[in-house]
């Protein structure tokens, strides 16, 4: 059973996540990318399958890494936030993903075992690695963490996009529905150990765009 801790991190209202981070989908609503819900599924799921299994597979990594050091050797976390930085060629991206981190973090429970954490998982870290972090200190396995993970990937933009186009809840609910499945299997997928440089590299140079496209736009509602 997943943790309801695991899941709150996953939230979309959780302050360091898509309250105030898009996922890309607010610039792609300006761009006239994401018009109507059948456009925001294309959207979500082309995000869930580039984005969103880089995020589980890394997410994936850094629970085993938490697990298997205690959150003691620092070089390692360093090591993999490296492998995620390599993968994530968008400055906007990259940007947005280690301000969630820092977020997430400042979200975990205050006790000896996240300080000891916080020692090995920079400050500055990816989302990903952050919330490896986090899922470790609940008890959550790797796996758990690919599918919180893979969830937010498209929670997360799916909630912007009801309040920046104002969209039927209830549509959009249909939507993460019919993704379920697609959910599961990529965080299946995600949560295969492999050496970290083989971990996933999918790209998605649309939303690298839209990602660097965001910070050039005026009155946004999102961070990124």
């Amino acid at each position: 059973m997943v943790a309801a801790g695991l899941l709150l991190l996953a939230d979309a209202r959780l302050p360091a996540g898509g309250h105030v981070h898009s996922g890309s989908v607010e610039a792609a609503v300006r761009a006239g990318a994401v018009v109507d819900v059948p456009s925001l599924h294309g959207f979500l799921r082309g995000r869930l399958v580039s984005a969103g299994l880089v995020a589980a597979a890394f997410a994936a990594a850094a629970t085993r890494l938490a697990e298997s050091l205690d959150g003691g050797d620092a070089a390692c976390w360093a090591e993999l936030d490296a492998e995620l930085d390599a993968r994530t060629p968008a400055a906007g991206q990259r940007l947005a993903s280690r301000q969630q981190g820092r977020g997430l973090l400042r979200a975990l429970p205050r006790d000896a075992t996240v300080a000891a954490l916080r020692a090995g998982c920079p400050a500055g870290a990816h989302h990903p690695l952050a919330f490896g972090a986090g899922a470790a200190i609940l008890g959550a396995t790797a796996e758990d963490a690919a599918v919180a993970i893979a969830l937010a990937a498209v929670t997360g933009p799916a909630s912007a996009a009801i309040r920046l186009l104002a969209f039927d809840p209830f549509a959009v609910q249909s939507v993460l529905s019919s993704l379920a499945s697609t959910v599961d299997s990529v965080a299946a997928a995600a949560a295969i150990p492999v050496p970290w440089n083989e971990l996933p590299a999918e790209g998605a140079p649309a939303l690298d765009i839209l990602a660097d496209t965001h910070p050039t736009l005026t009155d946004t509602l999102f961070v990124s």
